[in-house]
């Protein structure tokens, strides 16, 4: 199922909040399109936004009509509307219920915890640091055993709790941190690559259609002189014959496909092996940056 017009996502692409909502979006390959919402201009204040949000927060989606507010709810709706075989929210009572645990963690210890130190260290938000670091401690040793024991929060596959914990958790236990960024534009995705060789340590790339056309994002790549992984959610050699070269994979370091979501874990995971093989003794660990250009490549 798909929507008759492309869903608006309003939102802010620092946004952790905004970004799990994108990220479903993309996973269920859904039409949409990006309305920039300016946080710090105030206009999730403006009488316009707070028709969508009365809670003055994004991200909101607006889908023919349907508005939703709030990551956590627009993770469930688009998962019960768009996803008809429920891989992403299952029906069974249990599953169910235990993804409802995660959902809740990610409002509470993850807001709390590691997503409100992000705000007071990136953004100068006055909150209590010593307070939220403690929190993230404690949940990232709980994801650790959780992680430990099994590839995924609940069941053997990638559901909302997955999305709701996201890559940023991951990385963290890497001491990482994991810059998001998306576009479906050559020409901006250059950009940040060769922006990403002064501000990051690793790229993890899935280049979408761009794999196979764009010599521009080779030629970026190999510019940064940055350790490359390149991740496909699907298999691209069991797909058309055309798709089976890509121009990323000559600047990338390694290439993961065909494991869905779990490949972006995968990628983090590489990305702080090879980074740990390479630093100095003492040497401090500062990001890896995150680039896509759509779900499916």
């Amino acid at each position: 199922m798909r929507p008759a017009q492309p869903i608006t996502l309003y939102g802010f692409k620092l946004s952790g909040h905004s970004h799990r909502a994108e990220l479903m979006l993309r996973l269920l390959g859904l039409p949409f399109t990006f309305q920039p919402i300016d946080l710090a201009g105030g206009e999730q204040r403006s009488e316009r936004f707070r028709q969508l949000n009365p809670f003055a927060t994004v991200p909101v989606i607006d889908d023919a009509g349907t508005v939703v507010a709030d990551s956590v709810a627009i993770l469930v709706y688009l998962a019960q509307r768009y996803d008809p075989d429920r891989n992403w929210l299952p029906t069974d009572p249990a599953m169910a219920a235990q993804i409802q645990r995660w959902l809740s963690v990610a409002q509470g210890w993850l807001a709390f915890g590691p997503a409100r130190a992000r705000i007071i260290l990136k953004f100068g938000g006055e909150y209590d640091l010593a307070a939220a670091q403690a929190l993230a401690e404690r949940l990232f040793k709980i994801l650790e055993a959780e992680l430990t024991a099994r590839p995924f929060l609940v069941g053997d596959r990638a559901t909302l709790a997955d999305i709701a914990a996201s890559v940023g958790a991951r990385a963290k236990d890497f001491g990482l941190s994991v810059d998001f960024r998306q576009s479906n534009h050559e020409g901006e995705l250059v950009t940040w690559i060769q922006d990403a060789r002064d501000s990051a340590k690793a790229i993890i790339i899935n280049p979408g259609g761009f794999s196979h056309t764009s010599v521009a994002l080779l030629d970026a790549l190999i510019f940064t002189e940055l350790p490359v992984i390149e991740v496909h959610l699907s298999n691209i050699h069991r797909r058309e014959s055309f798709r089976h070269r890509s121009f990323v994979s000559t600047a990338a370091q390694g290439v993961i496909m065909g494991l869905g979501p779990t490949g972006y874990l995968l990628a983090v995971e590489a990305a702080a092996d090879i980074l740990k093989a390479a630093k100095p003794q003492g040497a401090q660990s500062q990001g890896a940056q995150s680039k896509s250009k759509k779900r499916r490549a």
